[in-house]
This record gives structure tokens, C-alpha cells and sequence, in this order.
């Protein structure tokens, strides 16, 4: 397919140098005579395009025609782009010299341009050899410039309801594996990535599974990058690990005895051996039965690999369902033209059920109700596609042959060098197509580049060759991807032309103009020798040496996006071609002047260059800059000088004020162009309202957040009030932030939210959907927001001198004053209001109710409502009809929860977070009668607590975590915590009055269980836990005087043990032995007058002849013992638990480390800590017996200590261990024969520390 895109490349290239041959500056570079030749040589070539596309695709000559042609125009572009960047340079000079130099243009490129003059005739004239006809000269490609509506989100899913509702039963009733994989196979563009997403998103699955991991995998599958993906999903954080045990390690701790679903999706991967070493390695690290996969592939010979329950074959979608998607798309607004049903249902029928089809034809017809236009596609367009998949590709390509322009399909196919599944910022995009030169405007046409490109992006996703947007809080589109298929598409039409390769570049064309390289040692050296002069984009992801970049002369674009670079080469200077130049996620310290000799670059970007101090001082310099991406949170670094010169800027991120000519805030008043989001700060560094006003905010009517900044920690108000009143912005803000104003009263412009225009009219800050006032301290009043229509997020933070928030904040004054169609009073305030925070208002007193003239209630969609550090507030309103979250902390009074939690809030309430509330003494009536959806509620540091409820019945069956903590006089818990049905969690923590725990029989979800430091609770009861049979992880912990513990022989999903510092238990838990799920214990110290570790208690298990040697726990992997010093020996049961990775021992006091140790086979770590008596360790043929045992670590052993290392003589116990890779002794590494990690030292609790002083 790669031949359709060599005239669209010709097209575009041809357009873009008629408008270099004729613009303002084309005078200053030769003749008249010349460039005008050069102007109608092109306009020649272009006529003959359409056709010569056309005889291409049968005339092998003709396309070989148009890649002559194309490289002609390629080096037309760049000689013409060297022209006009001598004329910049010119420029440049004469503002720095006050001097009229000669002309630049040398008599060499004069020769040039004369050269491709006569090599451009020549090409016409093969033209006229091949018989192409002449079209007429159309101009420039036109795009009709109307507000188009875009794509949001998936198209309607039909059809496959029956496919979730099965999938979802298998893998809730999959009890009896410990990874159960269901595949789903089906060919491209039947939907299976849509259905695994509906099954993920399921409320069931949410439910049933603690964990849910999505992984993309597409060709390469590695078992590493796996793992490491499925760590970064669970923790939110790149990981860095790349050994195979480090990462297994992580993931045990974030995935162990914790039941998950893990979704991978496009797996191509015939190799049994390595999807059996995946699996093992899940396996290791979680033994709990009931985890699932889902393996989404096109291969049923993939999916037999992997199943191990039936395949789920995807089945085409009905001709009906068909239907519905194609018409869900072509007509979004429901109503359909009768005329176009009947053609309308015969093109859904030729989509043969695939939902791809059917949402890209509908996406492609969108925008016409011709009928002659839908019977030529029906007729012309289509064929029966029979299930084929390449048939899904020409349904793809169709939609690509109906892209309105050239400069269209040039954009779609320069995403093909993004890879597979990669989200795609599209500010991003749209700035990688202006610097290739994409977006090209008439002259005369007053949109901007990025204008254009934002259009074509949405034809893009209208046509459905873009999907899966993300927006912002503000409703901007942020990122897309694109289908597997659709990507397929854009590497076949750009296969001559676009690469995102590993690791070598050896079967790429030799005009490959744009280059992502994944890996350099291997392939940089062929592409430097075939590809240097043709590249013109290249995403790298290594270094490169100075003299390597300097050989792409040609380049537009350059990322080092994420590389381990500290320096930037000062060859890249001489890239004079160079538009977009990416260095984010970089180690570098500082940016060469030599960088703004760059006078063409319109794009920088610099975020996450957590080490770069500051940028250069003659950044001015680039004329052409349209977007400065970078961030720095210091406040005191000096801006470039004067930046007001960037006259084209866009975007800028932040603007710190100084006090010198060059770098007040006025420089922000020169860039016209700016947009998007802008902080300004040290705003105390401007002198008046004059001054503020220089900044020209109420002109920029494309910024839409606005972060105003003054210095913390300032005395005195100066004069922030006039300052902040000559910094109205344009009424299209949408997001508006006032930190550390110091004055006593805002502007008006935001205690009314109305800003005058350039006509001197007053207009509402209509659009407004963000604003946070915070340190704002002296300020006694707050701004009438009541009224805003589309506001969502409030956050009121630090104003300390506000003592009541009164009636007028609600704005209803303002909704009477306007007109309105109708009656005012059916308005609510806060109608659109979402979350609303109040905190750190120590003065606050009252929150007055709204007045009652309504019929619509304030805040009818506030969602969420924190509440912090108000600790004088006792007056809030009572009606917040969709409450659903509540945070509120440290407030004395118990009123404003009683408030908020009234009747008519609560029943919507399922998250609650109560913590310092110091009149609380039990939670209120209200709350208990109606709160029937609570899913979390938490209760800490609240002294006055008596009692939590009487009753705990009233919060319905959806409480699924109850977490009490430090409430000192709660003495009793609820009697009736069994009939919480969903209770998952428990947590008890630092109640020292707690006597004891009520029966948790009944509670068969109970999860999670966790009592510590509970000082006075004595006694567990033994049949306390027989019922939760869901029970996965148990600690109790510190507390002091329990003498008892349940039976632990039904817990069969028990995954994680821990009984910690109870000094006075005397004997093990009975039923231990029968958990057989098991994987971690932690356990001791137990009493004292103990003379060992306490033997097994065997009295309820089956087989009374069960004897401690031959005892085991089948899936213990992690054991930690807490022993005493008088205690000479280890629990002999220990030496049978063979699948034992890590065992680490605490204050025993045997002298040898026993013998059979050996029989440990899976040991891998082993620690011995404040074993004084310890003296050495087992033989050399044991320690060798232990073959995966690879890291040992001594602390406070004095004994063996000093027989560990290797120079201590014939005492040494080194050659029993000197084979294993990594050894600390006392936080000392003794080898580095090996690669490690530096294991840190162990830890104890408070607790124990002070046992030791004792």
C-alpha cells in the first residue's frame, strides 16, 4: 500500500514550496526571474499528480516517476529551508549589529536552485512521455474550517452482552486453580480488546478481585517486560529492576495473597516454554486459588498454548448489531434520513458482522447524506469481506482513500512511527506535523498551524483512525491511541518512508525519512551510511556522539525523549533544519547558548528534566518558537531575557516576575499567541495595577488556567489588591488559582466573577470550571460563585481570617439580577459543583445555608466534600442531595458531620472518613437510620469515642472496610459486626480500652483482619474465625496481654500470618498446620517462661499419628520466627517446609545453625539477627545442597560474625558460603564477586527495640 502515499508526500511538498517561492522573504534569495521558474516548474509537476497516482499503481515507470520526483522536491525543501534560515540569521545579525549586511546568498546556492530548476523541466517532460494528463492547478489543499463535534470514548457496544455475561460466571465460579487463563480469540476488528475491557470493568470483577492488571503485549513477549508491566500497573511508578528475582520479589509483596485478574491483551506468542515460565513465575509469588487471566489473540494456536479452560471464540456481530453500530456512527444524533436506510443496511450487511468495519464505514459517511455519495461507496467502495482480515485492511484503507486532503494522510501515516498500544499525546502530534511541514495554510488564511492540525486530528478520530481519547478536567482531549489494525495500516502506506524499529535498520528502504530507534549500538552505523541525508525525523532512545548527529543535517525532528543523556551534543547546533527538538525525561544540567542559533525550531521540550537549572539567557532569540514545555517548581530562578520577543510563543508554562527591564511581567504582555495553562509568580515584584495590566491577560482568550503566585512566608500586604485587580483574564478561562495573596479583600473582578472586554462590557466567567484559593490569609470574604454554571472543583485553603461563609457566596443575587428564559428560582447554585474542600481555616465558624427561594436544591451533584483543620466551624448546610465522599478531619465540633450526614445525604454516602472529630462520641442517629450504601468508613483519633454505633445493621450490606483507630476510650465494638455481609477489611488499631473482639461468625467476605497495640484485650474467642472461610491475610500485633487465640482451621484462603510482640501467648495458634495456602508467617516472640518455641498443637487434626518431623506447609514461602535467647533450638517442623524461599530467624539462642537446613530446597534468602550464641553454620555440603540460596544476611551474631569474613584464619566459616552472591554482615557487603542490591539493615518494632535496651 505504500504507493498511495508517494503523491500525497508530492502533493504536500510541492504546496509547501510554492508557498516558500513566494513568501515575503523569497526576494532576498536570488532572482526574480529564478524563483518564478521555479514557482511554475512545480505548479507543472502538480497538475499531472492525480493521474500519475492513478497509473502508478499500474505502471511500475510512473512510480518511479513520482519517486524521482519526490526526492526532487525533498531537496528542494531543504535548500529552500536553508535559504530562509540564512535570511533569519540575517536577521539576527543586524538586530545584533544595527548592520545591513550583503546579501547572503551565495553563488553556490544560486547554482542549486538553477539545478533543480532543469532537473524539475526534465521531470515534465517524462511526464509528457508517459502520457499524463494535465488536471488544472488547484492551489492549496482547502479543509472547510467549520467547529466540527469529535469521537468520545468507544462507539456503542452491541451484541455482545451474552459474551460478558459468560465470561464473567467462568471466572467468578473458577475456584479450583491457582491461575486460571481464559482466552478469547478472534480475528482483527471483531472487538476482542472492547470485550476484554467491558469483562475488566465489570462491577462483578470489580468486586470479586482485589487486584486488576491490564498489560498490552502485542509480538514481543518477554517475560521481564511482563512482570515489570504488570508492576508498574499495580504500583503507579516506573520500575527500574531488571532481574528476574528483584522483580518477582516486588511483586510479592504487591500481588501476594491478594486474588487478581490479569488481562493480557494481543498475544502472539507460540512458545510453550516461555508462557509455562510466566506462568511458574505467577504462580511462585501467589498461591491463592482463583487468580484468572484473560488472553485476548487473533491465534487459536496461541490460545490452545495458554488455556486451560475452553477458548472463547469471538463470533461476528449479527446483521442487526451491525446495523446499530454503523448507524450509532453515521448518525450520533439519532435521527436517519429514510432514504439512506436501505443503502445504509446494505453496507452494514457487506461488513460481515466485524464491528470495525461497521464503525469506520459509519465514522467515514458521518459527514455526508448524499444518497449518490453513499450508493458510489456501496457500490464502488465495498465488497463482501468474508471474514478476511486483510479485507478489514482494505475497509481501512477505504477510510483512508476518503480523507478530505493529502496533508490528512500524511498525518495519519506519520503515526505509524509511534509504536503498537502507545498513547499518543496529541499536542504532541499536532507539533510533530507542523514541524514536517503538514500544515501548511494559504496565504492569507488566518488560522494557526496548530488550528489546522487540531482539525485534521479530529478527522482523523471521526473516521475512527484515532480512538480511546483521554480529556483533561477541562474537556481538552489530551490523548488517543490507535487500533492495532489502524496501525497496521499507516506501517503499510508509510512502509518506504516511516520506521519504529529495534534493533536494525538493515531491511529499511534507503529514503526512510522518519526513524524511531529503540536500540543504537547495532543499528546506528547503517543509518548514519544509507539513511543520514534523507532522515528528517528521529526518535532515539540511547545516546549519540556529537560528530554521529551532526551527519543529519536534514533533521525537522529530534527526540531524545527519556534518554540517559546529562549533556546535549553542541553539534546539534548545526542542525539548522530543526523544528521540534525533544530532551524530556533527561539528566541534563544545562542547555548550551549555541542551542538558540536554532532559529527555525518552533517546538522545545524540556518536562521532567528534574536536574536542569535553568534555560538559556538568549532563548529571544528564536523567533519562531510556538512551544516552551518546561516546568521548574523554583520560583527564584531568573526568566530568559526578554521573552516578550517570542512573539509566536504558545505555550508557557510559567512566568517567574523579576524585577529588571527585560524580565517584568510585561514580557508577557508581548506574547500574543499564548495559550493552554500559565503560572505566574513573585507577583510581589510587580510595582501597581498599571504594571499587572501589562500583561495584557484579558486579550488571551486561549488560555484557559491560570495560576496567580506570590511568595510565602511575606509580612504585610504591599499591594497585592491592586495587583491581582489588573490581572483580569479573558472570559474563556476555565481554571483560576490565587496563592499567598496577602490583601484583605479580593478584586472585584473575582468576588463577582466578571471581567470587562476590550468594548468595555462586563462578562461572566461563565466558563469557569476550577478555582482554589489558597493562603489567601487575610482575606474575610468570600466571591460570589454560586451562580457559575459550569464550575466542578473548589478548594478553599489557608484563608485564615475567614470566620463565616455567608449567603451571598451561593450567587443567587447574581442569578436574579440576569435574564433568564423562564423563572430564576428553578437555578440551583453549585449546579455543576463535583468536589468542594475546605481546610486549614482555623477561624472558620459558619457555612450558612442557602436561601430558601429555590425549587432546585444547592449542590444537586456535589459528589464530594472534604472538610480539614477547621477546628471552629459548628454551622453547616444540611442538604447535599448526591454526596457520596466525606472527608472531615480535625474539627471539634460533631455538628458539621450530623449536618452533612442529615437524612437527606446519606443515603447516596459510600465513603466516609472521619479523624479528630473531638465531640464525637458516637456516630449520629441520622447517619445510622439512612446510611444504606456505605462502602468505607473510618474512624481515628477521635478520644471521646464511647461507642461506634449500637448497632452497625443500619448501614445496609455494602460496608466492605471498617477502620477504627486511636479512639482511646472506645471500649466496645458493635455486637452485630457479623451481619456487615460485604465486610472485607477490619482494621483495630491503638484502642487500649478494647476488652474484646465480638464473634465474627457470619462474615464469610471477611478479607482482612488487623488488631494491634490494643492494650487491654485478653482473649480472642477460639471459634471467632471458623466462618470466615474468605479470610486472607490475619495480623495481630502489640497487643500486650493476650493470652488467647482463635482456631485458625477453617481459614482456608489464609494467604498471610502475623502474630507479633503478644509476650504473653504461651502456644501456637490451633489449626496451623492447615493452612495449606499459606505463604507468609511472621510470628513471636511468645512468653517468657517459655523453654522453647511452642510445639504444634495437633489436638483437632484428623489423623492423630501426624507427628511433628514429617509436618509441612505447602505454600509457606516467606517465615519469620521471634525466639528467645534462652531458647537452644529451632521448632524441628521447620526442616520439612521445602518450599520455604526466605526464612529469617530473631534472638534464638542455639550455637549451630542446624544440618538440615539442607532439606530447604527452595531457600533463597536466609537472616540471622541477634542470635548471640550463634557460632556457625552448617557444613559447606549443606550450605552447596541449597542451590537457589543466594543471599545471607548476619546482624548483632558477635560469634559468627567475626568468623564470616575470609582473612579470619582457620576459624573461618567463609568457605561455607563464599559460593553465594550476595553476604552482609552487621550492614556491611563482604563480595562483590557478583552484581547485587544492598539489602537494608532489619527492622524492628518500637516494641522490640525497647526489649533489647532492657
Amino acid at each position: 500500500m505504500a504507493e498511495v502515499l508517494l503523491s500525497a508526500s508530492v502533493e504536500v511538498l510541492i504546496q509547501k514550496l510554492l508557498l516558500l517561492a513566494t513568501s515575503g522573504n523569497s526576494h532576498l534569495w536570488g532572482s526574480k526571474k529564478e524563483l518564478e521558474k521555479l514557482r511554475r516548474c512545480l505548479a507543472m509537476a502538480r497538475a499531472v499528480l492525480h493521474d500519475a497516482e492513478r497509473q502508478q499503481r499500474k505502471d511500475q515507470a510512473v512510480k518511479l516517476w513520482l519517486k524521482k520526483l519526490e526526492d526532487l522536491a525533498y531537496d528542494a525543501d531543504n535548500l529552500l529551508d536553508e535559504l530562509n534560515y540564512t535570511t533569519l540569521k540575517k536577521s539576527e545579525w543586524k538586530v545584533c549589529f544595527v548592520l545591513s549586511l550583503p546579501n547572503p546568498i551565495s553563488c553556490k546556492m544560486r547554482a542549486k536552485i538553477r539545478e533543480i530548476i532543469v532537473n524539475l523541466k526534465m521531470i515534465n517532460e517524462e511526464a509528457n512521455d508517459f502520457a499524463i494528463p494535465r488536471g488544472v492547478e488547484d492551489g492549496i489543499d482547502h479543509i472547510n474550517h467549520k467547529e466540527t463535534d469529535c469521537f468520545h470514548g468507544d462507539s456503542n457496544i452491541v451484541g455482545r452482552e451474552d459474551d460478558v455475561s459468560k465470561m464473567v460466571e467462568s471466572l467468578i465460579c473458577q475456584t479450583n486453580q491457582v491461575v486460571a487463563v481464559f482466552p478469547i480469540v478472534g480475528m482483527g476488528g471483531l472487538g476482542k480488546t472492547t470485550l476484554a475491557r467491558l469483562i475488566y470493568n465489570d462491577e462483578q470483577i470489580v468486586r470479586y478481585f482485589d487486584e486488576r492488571i491490564w498489560v498490552c503485549v502485542s509480538e514481543n513477549f518477554d517475560v521481564n517486560k511482563i512482570i515489570r508491566l504488570v508492576l508498574e500497573s499495580l504500583t503507579q511508578r516506573s520500575i527500574d529492576v531488571q532481574s528476574r528475582n528483584a522483580l518477582l520479589q516486588i511483586l510479592h509483596k504487591e500481588l501476594g495473597g491478594r486474588k487478581y485478574l490479569l488481562v493480557l491483551d494481543d498475544v502472539w506468542n507460540e512458545k510453550l516454554e516461555e508462557w509455562d515460565d510466566f506462568k511458574r513465575s505467577l504462580v511462585g509469588i501467589n498461591a491463592t486459588k482463583g487468580n484468572a487471566i484473560i488472553v485476548t489473540t487473533r491465534s487459536e494456536r496461541v490460545a490452545s498454548i495458554v488455556a486451560t479452560h475452553h477458548l472463547h471464540f469471538l463470533e461476528k456481530l449479527s446483521e442487526d448489531d451491525c446495523w446499530s453500530v454503523f448507524k450509532e456512527r453515521a448518525f450520533p444524533e439519532g435521527d436517519v434520513p429514510m432514504e439512506l436506510v436501505p443503502i445504509g443496511k446494505q453496507i452494514a450487511h457487506k461488513c460481515s458482522g466485524l464491528p470495525l468495519a461497521a464503525n469506520l464505514l459509519g465514522g467515514m459517511l458521518r459527514l455526508t447524506k448524499e444518497t449518490s455519495e453513499w450508493s458510489s461507496v456501496l457500490r464502488n467502495g465495498l465488497w463482501n469481506l468474508n471474514g478476511d482480515e486483510n479485507a478489514v485492511l482494505q475497509v481501512l484503507k477505504l477510510s483512508f482513500d476518503h480523507l478530505p486532503s493529502t496533508s490528512v494522510k500524511k498525518c495519519f501515516a506519520y503515526c505509524s512511527i509511534f509504536s503498537r498500544d502507545h498513547d499518543i499525546e496529541k499536542d504532541q502530534l499536532v507539533q510533530l506535523w507542523m514541524a514536517e511541514g503538514f500544515l501548511q495554510l494559504s496565504q492569507g488564511d488566518h488560522l494557526k498551524m496548530e488550528s489546522l492540525g487540531n482539525e485534521f486530528f479530529n478527522i482523523l478520530l471521526q473516521n475512527s483512525l484515532l480512538q480511546d481519547v483521554k480529556r483533561d478536567d477541562y474537556g481538552n482531549i489530551t490523548h488517543c491511541k490507535m487500533h492495532s489494525l489502524v496501525h497496521a495500516l499507516a506501517q503499510s502506506i508509510s512502509r518506504y518512508e516511516g520506521f519504529n524499529v529495534g534493533c536494525s535498520t538493515e531491511d529499511g528502504h534507503p529514503h526512510v525519512r522518519y526513524l524511531s530507534i529503540k536500540s543504537l549500538r547495532e543499528s546506528m552505523p547503517s543509518v548514519v551510511k544509507e539513511k543520514a541525508r534523507s532522515l528528517r525525523t528521529l526518535f532515539l532512545a540511547d545516546n549519540i556522539s556529537g560528530s554521529m548527529l551532526s551527519n543529519f543535517k536534514y533533521l525537522r525532528v529530534l527526540s531524545f525523549h527519556g534518554v540517559d543523556v546529562a549533556e546535549v551534543p553542541s553539534s546539534i547546533s548545526k542542525l539548522i533544519h530543526l523544528r521540534y527538538l525533544d530532551l524530556s525525561g533527561t539528566k541534563i544540567r544545562a542547555l548550551a547558548d549555541s542551542l538558540c542559533m536554532l532559529f527555525n525550531l518552533q517546538t522545545l521540550r524540556l518536562n521532567g528534566c528534574d536536574f536542569l537549572e535553568s534555560i538559556p539567557s538568549q532563548l529571544s532569540k528564536l523567533n519562531n518558537l510556538r512551544h516552551l514545555h518546561y516546568y521548574s517548581f523554583d520560583a527564584t530562578c531568573l526568566m530568559p531575557f526578554k521573552m516578550g520577543q517570542l512573539t509566536c510563543l504558545q505555550t508557557l508554562q510559567f512566568f517567574n516576575v523579576g524585577y529588571d527591564d527585560g524580565q517584568q511581567i510585561a514580557e508577557i504582555g508581548f506574547l500574543k499567541e499564548l495559550g493552554g495553562d500559565l503560572e505566574i509568580r513573585n507577583l510581589e515584584k510587580v510595582n501597581n495595577q498599571q504594571e499587572a495590566r501589562s500583561a495584557d491577560l484579558c486579550r488571551k482568550e486561549n488560555i484557559y488556567k491560570l495560576i496567580f503566585q506570590w511568595s510565602s512566608g511575606r509580612q504585610g500586604t504591599v499591594n497585592d489588591d491592586s495587583v491581582l485587580g489588573g490581572l483580569e483574564p479573558h472570559p474563556n478561562l476555565k481554571s483560576l488559582t490565587v496563592q499567598n495573596f496577602m490583601g484583605d479583600k479580593l478584586p472585584t473582578w473575582i468576588m463577582t466573577m466578571m471581567v470587562s472586554t476590550i468594548e468595555g462590557h462586563l462578562l461572566g466567567l461563565d466558563n469557569m470550571v476550577e478555582i482554589k484559593l489558597k493562603g489567601c490569609r487575610k482575606c474575610e470574604e468570600l466571591p460570589m460563585l454560586g451562580h457559575l454554571p459550569h464550575l466542578k472543583y473548589l478548594d478553599l485553603t489557608g484563608l485564615d481570617n475567614l470566620k463565616s461563609i455567608s449567603r451571598s457566596f451561593y450567587g443567587r443575587d447574581f442569578l436574579r439580577s440576569r435574564t433568564y428564559q423562564g423563572d430564576s428560582t428553578n437555578i440551583a447554585s453549585f449546579r455543576s459543583l463535583k468536589r468542594l474542600v475546605f481546610c486549614n481555616m482555623p477561624n472558620l465558624v459558619e457555612w450558612t445555608e442557602p436561601e430558601e427561594v429555590t425549587t432546585e436544591k444547592a449542590f444537586p451533584h456535589l459528589e464530594e466534600i472534604e472538610i480539614h483543620n477547621c477546628s471552629q466551624l459548628t454551622t453547616t448546610p444540611c442538604s447535599f442531595p448526591n454526596l457520596e465522599e466525606l472527608r472531615i478531619s480535625n474539627v471539634s465540633s460533631y455538628q458539621p458531620l450530623e449536618n452533612i450526614c442529615s437524612s437527606d445525604n446519606s443515603s447516596g454516602l459510600t465513603f466516609l472518613h472521619i479523624d479528630g472529630l473531638l465531640e464525637l462520641s458516637c456516630l449520629p442517629d441520622n447517619l445510622l437510620n439512612n446510611i444504606k450504601n456505605l462502602v468505607y468508613l473510618a474512624i481515628h483519633k477521635c478520644p471521646n469515642l464511647v461507642h461506634v454505633v449500637p448497632l452497625v445493621r443500619g448501614f445496609g450490606s455494602f460496608l466492605r472496610v471498617l477502620d477504627i483507630k486511636e479512639c482511646t476510650n472506645l471500649s466496645t465494638l458493635p455486637d452485630d459486626l457479623q451481619t456487615l455481609q460485604s465486610l472485607a477489611m477490619l482494621w483495630i488499631s491503638r484502642c487500649p480500652k478494647i476488652t474484646s473482639i465480638p464473634s465474627l461468625e457470619g462474615l464469610t467476605t471477611l478479607e482482612e483482619l488487623r488488631i494491634s497495640y490494643c492494650d487491654e484485650l485478653v482473649s480472642l474467642p477460639n471459634e471467632m474465625l471458623l466462618s470466615c472461610m474468605s479470610l486472607k491475610s490475619l495480623s495481630i500485633e502489640n497487643c500486650v496481654n493476650l493470652t488467647s487465640f482463635p482456631n485458625l482451621q477453617q481459614l482456608n484462603s489464609l494467604l498471610s500470618l502475623r502474630i507479633v510482640d503478644c509476650p504473653q501467648l504461651t502456644c501456637l495458634p490451633k489449626g496451623l498446620h492447615s493452612l495449606s495456602c499459606l505463604n507468609y508467617l511472621r510470628i513471636g516472640p511468645f512468653s517468657e517462661d517459655l523453654t522453647s518455641f511452642p510445639i504444634l498443637d495437633y489436638e483437632d487434626a484428623p489423623n492423630s499419628e501426624i507427628h511433628e518431623e514429617n509436618f509441612q506447609l505447602f505454600s509457606l514461602t516467606s517465615l519469620t520466627l521471634f525466639g528467645r535467647p534462652h531458647w537452644d533450638s529451632l521448632p524441628a517442623w521447620l526442616q520439612n517446609i521445602s518450599s520455604l524461599a526466605e526464612l529469617h530467624l530473631y534472638d534464638f539462642g542455639f550455637e549451630v545453625v542446624p544440618e538440615w537446613i539442607k532439606n530447604m530446597s527452595s531457600l533463597e534468602r536466609l537472616g540471622l539477627y541477634w542470635c548471640e550464641k550463634v557460632s556457625f553454620l552448617p557444613s559447606v555440603e549443606a550450605t552447596k545442597c541449597l542451590v537457589k540460596l543466594r543471599e545471607v544476611e548476619i546482624y548483632n551474631c558477635p560469634l559468627l560474625s567475626e568468623r564470616c569474613p575470609s582473612f579470619s584464619g582457620c576459624n573461618s566459616e567463609w568457605s561455607k558460603i563464599s559460593h553465594i552472591n550476595q553476604i552482609k554482615v552487621d550492614g556491611k557487603q563482604i563480595t562483590s564477586e557478583a552484581s547485587y542490591e544492598v539489602l537494608p539493615s532489619p527492622t524492628l518494632t518500637k516494641k522490640e527495640k525497647k526489649r533489647r535496651k532492657k
